[in-house]
């Protein structure tokens, strides 16, 4: 199958921030609301979160014993497939290997869907047990850092996912965008200015040197009622 085609949706304040004290404001109800509708309507088989994302909803940081014999060595490993006839997947980018999990899956949103790690050969032998353990998939996608296409390749090929959902953080967004690995940006605007200096924005580059600026094209705008934006915007992948 082809790669999936991949859409970055996400909820935000005027001032561009995706977390901080406006997400319990009244102003933003209308826009969570919509966020949580707008994600469900655009029926993705695959919703992608970043480390930080996920470690909210996960028990915490996976302490990792010393690999016993008979572990897999993860220079040489291949992907492991728990459940490919699943159909709804939550994909934790963790390139160390230090999600603890609850399970093979997860419900968010009332919709339950089977957990698969997206790693990186930097793992350890006993983290690979712990996964194949707990009946979470895994699959590589680079060797010291998430190779953001390569993941995506493995989704459409090995789980039959043709459109995944991105949903951050900013830092996991950019390296998306700037790997040509988007093909929409969703943006939902709650009528609300934050301001919080601490606060993650909709896209923060790694370093200095992340790349050019990238364009992106209006494909269309719609008053959801109460202040509320949606914005959808075409990238140049």
């Amino acid at each position: 199958m082809p790669r999936p085609y991949t859409i970055c949706h996400l909820l935000c304040s005027v001032d561009g921030r995706i977390s901080g004290p406006f997400m319990g404001s009244p102003a933003a109800a209308g826009a969570l609301q919509a966020y949580g509708r707008i994600a469900a309507d655009l029926a993705c088989q695959a919703t992608i979160y970043g480390t930080t994302t996920m470690l909210d909803f996960c028990p915490g940081v996976y302490d990792d014993p010393l690999a016993e014999p008979g572990d897999i060595d993860p220079r040489t490993a291949d992907d492991f497939v728990a459940d490919p006839d699943a159909g709804s997947y939550i994909v934790a980018l963790d390139r160390r290997g230090i999600i603890e999990y609850p399970g093979a899956t997860m419900t968010r949103r009332g919709r339950t869907s089977h957990l698969v790690a997206a790693l990186t050969r930097r793992v350890s032998s006993g983290y690979l047990a712990y996964l194949r353990r707990t009946g979470v998939s895994y699959v590589f996608a680079g060797d010291e850092d998430i190779d953001c296409a390569l993941l995506l390749d493995k989704l459409g090929e090995l789980l039959d996912v043709d459109r995944a959902l991105l949903a951050g953080g900013g830092r996991v967004d950019w390296s998306f965008l700037s790997a040509g690995a988007l093909d929409e940006v969703s943006l939902v605007v709650a009528p609300v200015v934050d301001g919080s200096p601490e606060a993650a924005t909709t896209f923060e580059r790694l370093d200095a040197a992340g790349g050019p600026p990238a364009a992106l094209a209006l494909s269309s705008s719609e008053d959801l009622g109460g202040g509320t934006l949606w914005l959808r915007y075409r990238t140049t992948r």
